[in-house]
């Protein structure tokens, strides 16, 4: 007879705001987003009667981004687009909690992690017609993404804490688009 217990649960809180403005010459678009995810999850891993080994594993994750963007107005000669963009994301376990009578000294285990994401990016793009039937659209974008990464292993009842990991990376880049079009 296998017995297996899991419970999980999340609740999702999140908002957008979009602010919009028409000026003499261009528009005004203003985006914002905000997303908060606590979650949790409780597992009997080894599916047996006996209290080998369970997870409980919290696991809470906020966002949030923002846009400005600045535009030509409809039925302008030449078609344009400039803005900026933001992005910020926190995701972490606070903690996993490893426990039960298989995991001897390790009885329990608790793991924290945390991982932080942000990105920013400025971007430009504008369409020229060229004639009656051709336009020709020419853009660019500048992204810097940066991800850190920070965890560490605490066993209260063997060694304290071990397996700590702590890492960042980020990337620059820039992008480009030219395009002809010709109907």
């Amino acid at each position: 007879h296998i017995v297996a217990t899991v419970e999980k649960g999340s609740k999702n809180y999140g908002a957008p705001l979009k602010i919009e403005h028409e000026f003499g010459s261009f528009n005004l678009m203003s985006l914002s987003a905000a997303r908060s995810m606590p979650s949790f999850f409780n597992q009997d891993v080894d599916v047996t009667p006996t209290n080998l080994v369970n997870i409980n594993y919290i696991y809470p994750s906020k966002m949030a981004s923002q846009e400005f963007q600045l535009s030509s107005l409809a039925g302008s000669k030449v078609q344009w687009v400039a803005g900026l963009y933001g992005f910020y994301n926190l995701a972490k376990t606070d903690p996993l909690t490893l426990y039960g009578a298989g995991l001897g000294v390790a009885n329990p285990d608790y793991r924290y992690a945390r991982i932080v994401t942000k990105s920013v990016a400025a971007y430009a793009q504008a369409t020229f017609d060229l004639g009656p039937l051709t336009r020709l659209t020419v853009g660019g974008r500048y992204t810097y993404d940066y991800r850190h990464v920070n965890g560490r292993d605490d066993l209260p009842n063997g060694p304290g804490t071990i397996k700590v990991v702590r890492g960042s990376k980020s990337w620059k880049r820039p992008t480009w688009r030219v395009v002809g079009d010709h109907h």
